[in-house]
């Protein structure tokens, strides 16, 4: 099972084959993943969704 076919069938209250999983990351700590400084974010607002998206790899979200 993927992780849109598990949130969905979460969704329909069915049983997927694991709890959907996701893991609240702060866009302070994402953005130190990619190696740059916080104050980067408010500098270059790109940045915040960039980084989001890579720590949801990281950490194998099932949703974002």
């Amino acid at each position: 099972m993927n992780s849109l076919e598990r949130v969905n069938t979460a969704f329909a209250l069915g049983i997927p084959d694991k709890a959907p999983f996701h893991a609240y990351e702060s866009p302070e700590h994402a953005i130190r993943q990619l190696g740059r400084q916080v104050h980067e974010m408010y500098l270059e607002p790109d940045l915040v969704p960039e980084a989001m998206i890579n720590a949801a790899k990281i950490y194998s979200n099932d949703i974002i």
